[in-house]
């Protein structure tokens, strides 16, 4: 009589095996994805480029304001020194300066424009900075945490296989054969418990002489439903 004992024993490793190897696998996929601390950077680019954008318009205005200003400035000089005396031309000098005084006023509400933005835009990069900061914080707890998982996984997988390889000695090498072909084609699960003439693997009831036989013959049998290894209990 053949004892299908160690064959279930060794598909509950196998099993435990599958299942670690999928954790560790999941894990890795965790560990790969730093997609919200990708986003909080591209998110915090976005602001240092905005700002400087920004700053440089500013800085802009600035200096366009100050020019506006030295010829205004140099404009009224001569318009009031005295030097010019014809009516035509001190005409087109208080034309020019009215000009310049509505560039100057025009200028002078977009830099305040371009301040109130730039303002703004400080405080959005703040914000920026502190979304990345705090997803940089999570992203180390979380990748701490997920690597000491799969740490103890590995661990654990390590006296799993040892565990299997003491039991497929056990186990012969023919029997083993047809275990390996079964669970290849039956996702993982080869042998099926028999419990009140019911197989588990596939659920139907099966005739008492192929209980009967399934306990007391020298090899394997194979439900004729399912094709597993039954394993009577």
């Amino acid at each position: 009589m053949v004892s299908t004992k160690r064959l279930y024993e060794l598909q509950e490793a196998d099993l435990e095996l599958d299942k670690h190897l999928f954790s560790i696998k999941e894990l890795d996929a965790l560990l790969k994805d730093d997609s919200l601390l990708i986003a909080a950077r591209t998110a915090k680019e976005g602001r240092d480029q905005e700002m400087q954008k920004l700053g440089s318009r500013f800085r802009e205005e600035e200096l366009e304001i100050e020019s506006v200003k030295a010829k205004m400035v140099t404009l009224e000089k001569r318009l009031y020194s005295g030097i010019v005396k014809q009516p035509r031309e001190l005409e087109d000098l208080e034309d020019e300066l009215n000009t310049l005084r509505l560039h100057y006023s025009k200028t002078e509400d977009r830099t305040l424009g371009s301040m109130m933005d730039l303002e703004e835009a400080r405080t959005g990069l703040q914000q920026a900075q502190g979304i990345l900061t705090d997803a940089e914080q999570k992203w180390l707890k979380r990748k701490a945490d997920l690597s000491f998982q799969r740490q103890s996984l590995i661990e654990s997988l390590s006296l799993l296989r040892n565990r299997r390889n003491e039991i497929s000695r056990d186990i012969e090498q023919s029997h083993l054969s047809i275990y390996n072909r079964i669970r290849s084609s039956h996702r993982g699960h080869a042998i099926a418990r028999v419990e009140r003439n019911t197989c588990h693997g596939c659920r139907i009831t099966l005739p008492t002489r192929e209980v009967q036989r399934a306990r007391t013959a020298n090899d394997l049998v194979l439900c004729v439903s399912c094709g597993r290894i039954l394993h009577v209990t």
